[in-house]
C-alpha cells in the first residue's frame, strides 16, 4: 500500500513491487509481485531457491537488505519481511521522492534488492567455481590517460579504458599468453580475455584456504571497483579461483615494474613521487592501506603512465600470503619490526625505502646492498635490525635536488607520526612544481626514458 500525496490530501493506492534478487554485481533477477502486502517469508526463500536451482547444493535460509543508511538488515521472519516492505514503500516526498515518476504523476516504486545469505557451503574446495566478475563502471570509463598527474588534470584525454564485459571471469574465458614475472608469491601471465579483446595481466597465487576463506577474499576484493576510478591504481577487472590457486586479472602494463629497470633517473623519479602520494591518498580516502608499496609494485607502460598494484584491500589474501610463504619484507616500517599496529605511516615509509633504492640503484642501507650485490645474500634479522637500530637512509644532497632530499626525509622518520601524510606529501614542493608541468611533457619524460631502458636491458 503506497500513500500518495495529492495536493493538501493524501491516496492509498496498491502498488506492485519488484523485489530484485541479488547474486552478484553480474547477476541479478527480478520477481514481480502484484500484491506485496500477501508475500511471505517463505515466498521469498521460494523465489530465491528458484533462482537458486542450477545448483542443488545452494541453499539461501535469510537475507538482506540496506536501509537509508547502506546498512544491511537481516530479514529472517513475516514480521521482519513485512517491515522491509514497509520501509520501503513509504513515502519520501519529504526527503526529495525516491519514486520515479511516470507519465500519469502517480509514483513508480524503484527495484527493492534482497541479498540471499547462508547458502550450504560447498562439499569440495570450490565446487561452485567461486569468483568475482567485475563490470565496467562509470569510473573505469573514465579513467584520465595521466597516472602521473595531479588531480586537476581529470579533464586530460581518455587513455585506454577497456575492460571486461559483464560475465564470469574463469579459464575458460581467458587465453593465457606467456609467463611475465614470476616471484615468491605467485606467477603473473599475459593473456587476453577470449570475449573482449582485453589484455590482463593475472596473477597467480597457491593457497591452502578453507571454502569459507575463498568466500571471504572474493568479497574482500570486490572494494577493489571502487580503486577503477584513480589513474595511479592499476584497474582491477575481477578474480576467481581454480583448485587452491587465487587469479587475481588487472591491467597489463607493458613496461612492467620499476625495479627492473635500474637507476631511475630524478626527471623519472620527480613524475614516480607525484605518482604514488596521489594513489595513496586515493587509497586511504577509501580507507584502504597498501601494505607492500615496494619497487617491484609500481608499474610502468609505455603510454608514461605510473601505477601502483597488489595493495592489501583483501586482509584475508594478505594473511594467507603470509601464513604461505614466509620472509621478512625488507621495506617494512621500523614500528611493524617491533610489532606495532600496521598504519598509513607505515605506507609512507615503504614509500621513502622505496624512491631512495630507485634513485641509488642498490639497497638504500649500504651494508645490506654490498652482501646483496656481492650475492652473499641477507638473512631477515639483518634487515630487521638494519631498519630498527641504523639510522633512515638519506639522498646525498650532492648528487639530488633539494626537493628530492627533503621529500625523501619526510617519508623516512624512525617515528612514524613524525613522517607526512599522503595528503601531506601531495602538497610538497616536489609534486606541486612537477604538476605544474604540462601533462604531456611529464608523460613524454617517462616514456622516453622507459624507451631508452628497454633498448639497454634488452
Amino acid at each position: 500500500v503506497v500513500t500518495v500525496p495529492r495536493g493538501k490530501h493524501f491516496i492509498i493506492m496498491e502498488e506492485p513491487l519488484i523485489i530484485q534478487i541479488y547474486l552478484s554485481d553480474d547477476v541479478q533477477v527480478d520477481w514481480h509481485i502484484s500484491s506485496p502486502r500477501t508475500v511471505t517469508f517463505q515466498d521469498v526463500l521460494d523465489a530465491i531457491a528458484q533462482v537458486l536451482a542450477s545448483d542443488d547444493k545452494l541453499l539461501a535460509t535469510y537475507f538482506e537488505y540496506k536501509d537509508e543508511d547502506g546498512d544491511r538488515i537481516t530479514v529472517k521472519s513475516d514480521e521482519e519481511l513485512h517491515a522491509m516492505i514497509n520501509f520501503h514503500m513509504a513515502p519520501t516526498y519529504s526527503q526529495g521522492g525516491a519514486f520515479v515518476h511516470e507519465g500519469n504523476g502517480l509514483p513508480h516504486l524503484p527495484s527493492l534488492v534482497v541479498y540471499p545469505k547462508n547458502s550450504k557451503p560447498a562439499r569440495s574446495r570450490n565446487v561452485h567455481d567461486l569468483k568475482v566478475a567485475i563490470a565496467p563502471t562509470a569510473s573505469s570509463k573514465i579513467l584520465s590517460n595521466n597516472s602521473l598527474a595531479c588531480e586537476n588534470d581529470r579533464n586530460s584525454p581518455a587513455g585506454n579504458t577497456d575492460s571486461f564485459e559483464v560475465g564470469q571471469i574463469g579459464n575458460n574465458t581467458l587465453l593465457f599468453l606467456e609467463t611475465i614475472g614470476n616471484g615468491n608469491s605467485g606467477v603473473v601471465q599475459r593473456a587476453v580475455h577470449r570475449q573482449s579483446g582485453t589484455i590482463t595481466a593475472v596473477k597467480s597465487i597457491t593457497l591452502d584456504l578453507t571454502d569459507e576463506e575463498q568466500k571471504r577474499i572474493l568479497l574482500e576484493l570486490k572494494i577493489l571497483r571502487k580503486c577503477n576510478g584513480s589513474p595511479f591504481i592499476i584497474s582491477f577487472y575481477g578474480a576467481y579461483f581454480d583448485e587452491n590457486r587465487v587469479l587475481l586479472c588487472t591491467e597489463f602494463m607493458d613496461g612492467g615494474s620499476l625495479d627492473k629497470h635500474g637507476v631511475v633517473p630524478e626527471p623519472v623519479l620527480r613524475n614516480v613521487a607525484s605518482a604514488i602520494s596521489f594513489g595513496l591518498k586515493h587509497l586511504w580516502s577509501l580507507r584502504i592501506m597498501h601494505r607492500d608499496v615496494k619497487p617491484s609494485n609500481v608499474l610502468v607502460n609505455s603510454s608514461g603512465q605510473i601505477k601502483l598494484c597488489d595493495f592489501g584491500v583483501s586482509t584475508q589474501l594478505v594473511d594467507s600470503i603470509a601464513r604461505t610463504y614466509v620472509g621478512t619484507n625488507a621495506y617494512m616500517a621500523p614500528e611493524r619490526v617491533v610489532g606495532r599496529d600496521y598504519t598509513i605511516y607505515s605506507d609512507v615509509w615503504s614509500f621513502g625505502l622505496s624512491l631512495c633504492e630507485l634513485a641509488l640503484g642498490n639497497f638504500p642501507y649500504p651494508q645490506l646492498a654490498a652482501k646483496i650485490a656481492g650475492s652473499k645474500g641477507v638473512v631477515p634479522m639483518e634487515i630487521m635490525q638494519c631498519i630498527v637500530n641504523d639510522d633512515a637512509p638519506r639522498l646525498p644532497p650532492e648528487h639530488f635536488s633539494p626537493d628530492l632530499v627533503d621529500f625523501v626525509i619526510c617519508c623516512l622518520q624512525k617515528e612514524a607520526d613524525k613522517r607526512l601524510l599522503p595528503e601531506q606529501l601531495c602538497l610538497h614542493h616536489l609534486v606541486t612544481t612537477t604538476c605544474q608541468l604540462p601533462l604531456a611533457h611529464r608523460l613524454g619524460v617517462v616514456s622516453q626514458w622507459l624507451k631508452q631502458a628497454l633498448a639497454q636491458n634488452g
